[in-house]
């Protein structure tokens, strides 16, 4: 992902928590897009200690600057005490549906695996996994004015799994 001071430099180790969704739009076209809820590591420096406020921050610096083959959004966080909003308002009208809610606390930093101050409800045919997204290739193009243009290019991409550890 290109950093926003240095559009030829990328931010490396960097670890966002979301969701790739495909986005349906009313006249039938999709956008592919990745909501971010958090980020963990951006610029191989660790945001894990830091509360959930901060690291969705960073989220927002990041989707701000991205020029990415898909979109980059931070996700719109809801008080808790807009629940009926959110069922009322906003997941009806979401393009792309709804895979589950989540209520975190703002002070508290990142867990791993369970945290006891998230509540969580998905509905249990909302399987997930996570996986690490590698870019293989980056094609860099010049245009007609000598500027790099990679952005609109088909990037080669590699989806990564962890199947557990070896002793399981």
């Amino acid at each position: 992902m290109p950093s926003q001071a240095n559009l030829r430099r990328f931010y490396v180790g960097t670890i966002l928590d979301g969701e790739f969704v495909r986005k349906t739009y009313p006249d039938g076209g999709l956008k592919l897009m990745y909501l971010i809820f958090d980020c963990l590591c951006m610029d191989e420096k660790s945001t894990m200690d830091r509360t959930l406020d901060i690291r969705i921050e960073r989220g927002q610096f990041l989707a701000d600057g991205a020029q990415l083959a898909f979109h980059l959004i931070q996700r719109k966080m809801q008080l808790p005490r807009a629940i009926n909003f959110m069922f009322d308002e906003i997941l009806p009208k979401l393009p792309h549906g709804n895979g589950g809610l989540i209520s975190a606390y703002k002070i508290t930093p990142y867990v791993s695996r369970t945290d006891q101050h998230i509540l969580r409800w998905k509905p249990p045919y909302e399987k997930t996994i996570d996986f690490r997204l590698r870019i293989v290739t980056f094609p860099m193009t010049d245009d007609s004015d000598g500027e790099h243009d990679g952005w609109i290019s088909k990037h080669e991409i590699e989806l990564l799994a962890h199947h557990g550890d070896k002793d399981q």
